[in-house]
């Protein structure tokens, strides 16, 4: 197939194709990225040399289109990476910057979340709420309790958190940082 092959079975493909996207996504501004990406990465495999057959072009643009709509749809649930290249050299070195509190932090509310001194839902919707993000409205549905109950549990909790960093001379402005 040469290149304008490859547009005129683009464009005869490309309805149905995006019908199939929006039901898949229900997100029209997505299924166009998506569609825009599928034939984008083609014409760049077929500039590249990459030999496109009329009998296999149907299959690969769905293939490509497929992939890039499950990128899309995972995106959010993925887990943020962090690049070393941006940190300072006082990481490399293994000192830290007298200004970071954040493995202080971090481990007295692991600290705090492992208390078996607490009830096991104040721990949980503090889970929930600081690790998590999950909503309010999403708590209670798990629990099957009252906003008010959760919003009094958080609040306990957050009391002793800051408790906590209080004992550890720690203000809040430590948790900006």
């Amino acid at each position: 197939m040469n290149i304008d092959d490859i547009e005129q079975e683009f464009l005869r493909l490309r309805p149905n194709l995006s019908t199939l996207l929006t039901l898949s996504t229900k997100n029209e501004e997505l299924t166009e990225d998506i569609l825009q990406d599928s034939i984008i990465e083609i014409l760049k495999k077929y500039q590249n040399g990459f030999e496109i057959n009329e009998d296999t072009f149907k299959k690969y643009l769905y293939t490509i289109a497929y992939t890039r709509m499950i990128d899309q749809l995972r995106k959010p649930y993925r887990k943020m990476e962090i690049s070393t290249e941006d940190l300072p050299l006082d990481w490399e070195k293994g000192t830290n910057d007298r200004n970071d509190h954040s493995f202080t932090i971090y481990g007295i509310l692991q600290s705090l979340l492992a208390d078996n001194r607490l009830d096991q839902r104040m721990r949980d919707i503090l889970r929930m709420r600081l690790v998590n993000k999950m909503k309010v409205e999403d708590i209670c549905k798990y629990y099957n309790i009252s906003r008010q109950t959760v919003f009094r549990d958080y609040q306990k909790g957050i009391k002793l958190l800051k408790n906590e960093f209080l004992k550890q001379n720690l203000s809040p402005d430590h948790l900006d940082s």
